[in-house]
Formats: C-alpha cells, sequence, structure tokens
C-alpha cells in the first residue's frame, strides 16, 4: 500500500476529481461572473433574478407614485383592511402631513431673506427701468396734454434723481427731465394766463405749477389779478 501511494495516483483519476481542481473552481468563478455582471449593469439580488426590484411605477395605489389615485387606494384600504389598521393608515398620514408642514415652514423660514433679497432686487429694477424711461414718458404727456400726470411722473423721481445726480447716467436723465419741465411749465403758464378756461382749470395750472417748484408768490398774485378780472367784467 505504501508502495502504491508513492507511485501516485492510479490511472482513472485525474485532476478533476478533486475538489480544488478546475471543475471545483468553475461554480466561483461564475459567481464572480455573475457579480460583475450585476455591478456592471447596476442590478440589485432581485433584478437580477428576475424579480422587480420595486413597486410598480403605474401603481395607482403607491402614494409616491406618478400615477396616485387617491380614489382607488382608499377602495383598495376599504377591502382588504380592517378597522384597526385602517385607523392606523390615518394616523400616519396625519403624521405625515404634519411633518411635511413643519418641513415646509422650516424651508421658509431658512430662505426668507432669499426670499426678501429677490423681492427687493425684482422692485429694485422696476425703480430704475421707470427713471431710464422717465424722460419719454414725460415728452409724451406733455404732447397728450397730460399735464398732470407728467407732474406726478417728475414728483416720482425727483428725490432720487436729486440723490444721485452725481452719477453720470442719473445726472443725464435729470437734465433731460429739467428740459423737459421747463417746457411743461411754459405751456402751464401760457394756459393760466389765456384766461381762457374757467377758475377750476386756472387753480389746477396754479397747483401743478407749483409742485414744479414754481415761485408760489408769483403764482399767487398772478391768480388774484384773473380773479379780479373776472369780476369786474
Amino acid at each position: 500500500m505504501a508502495a502504491a501511494a508513492a507511485a501516485g495516483p492510479s490511472p482513472g483519476s485525474g485532476p478533476g476529481d478533486s475538489p480544488e481542481g478546475p471543475e471545483g473552481e468553475a461554480p466561483e468563478r461564475r459567481r464572480k461572473a455573475h457579480g460583475m455582471l450585476k455591478l456592471y449593469y447596476g442590478l440589485s439580488e432581485g433584478e437580477a433574478a428576475g424579480r422587480p426590484a420595486g413597486p410598480d411605477p403605474l401603481d395607482p395605489t403607491d402614494l409616491n407614485g406618478a400615477h396616485f389615485d387617491p380614489e382607488v387606494y382608499l377602495d383598495k384600504l376599504r377591502r382588504e383592511c380592517p378597522l384597526a389598521q385602517l385607523m392606523d393608515s390615518e394616523t400616519d398620514m396625519v403624521r405625515q402631513i404634519r411633518a411635511l408642514d413643519s418641513d415646509m415652514q422650516t424651508l421658509v423660514y431658512e430662505n426668507y431673506n432669499k426670499f426678501i433679497s429677490a423681492t427687493g432686487v425684482h422692485a429694485l429694477l422696476r425703480k430704475l427701468q421707470f427713471l431710464f424711461e422717465l424722460p419719454s414718458r414725460l415728452t409724451k404727456c406733455v404732447e397728450l396734454g397730460a399735464y398732470g400726470q407728467a407732474v406726478r411722473y417728475q414728483g416720482r423721481a425727483q428725490a432720487v434723481l436729486q440723490q444721485y445726480q452725481h452719477l453720470p447716467s442719473f445726472r443725464a436723465i435729470q437734465d433731460d427731465c429739467q428740459v423737459i419741465t421747463a417746457r411743461l411749465a411754459q405751456q402751464l403758464r401760457q394756459r393760466f394766463r389765456e384766461g381762457g378756461s374757467g377758475a377750476p382749470e386756472q387753480a389746477e395750472c396754479v397747483e401743478l405749477l407749483l409742485a414744479l417748484g414754481e415761485p408760489a408768490e408769483e403764482l399767487c398774485e398772478e391768480f388774484l389779478a384773473h380773479a379780479r378780472g373776472r369780476l369786474e367784467k
């Protein structure tokens, strides 16, 4: 027996008969290859075995699905769930709703300054747009005889233009507006002195001229003179 053992394996035996041989290593190699394929294609264990990885995306009873149908979901609950489970489901839904509401409040609170900042920027842009369009607005109002609107436009922008007149762009707008308002004041004075309109219209002219910065004493004297002239007639 010792001689037989020393002589080596019998002719009928071979490397494949040993669990350490190539045939014994084949299942291990297949498992490794299978795992590498799963990693490459991003498959889970269930998907690799042919089972779906998660809920059906078209399931109308999936609360988080795009095709969720509340009527179908409630009907399924009524048919399949006992009363105790329904009450538990309601409690859980209320808890989730409150949690979502709390998360939303936290989100608004944390981003409040951003919201305010965005609102402020939008308002600032609107004001700047109004200023840059002011000369054309005033010109249009004067051409249409909308003197009151022109004076209101000028009043809205006057303080800002004076505050930032050291900036070239604002200074240019202010210069253009001064030329237009000077022409506006001239037309208002002419309308006032012609006296063709009644006392209310003349009083409005005086009010608009005062808003444009015309001398109050001079305007009052002219208004009284026109009033005396109408009385003498």
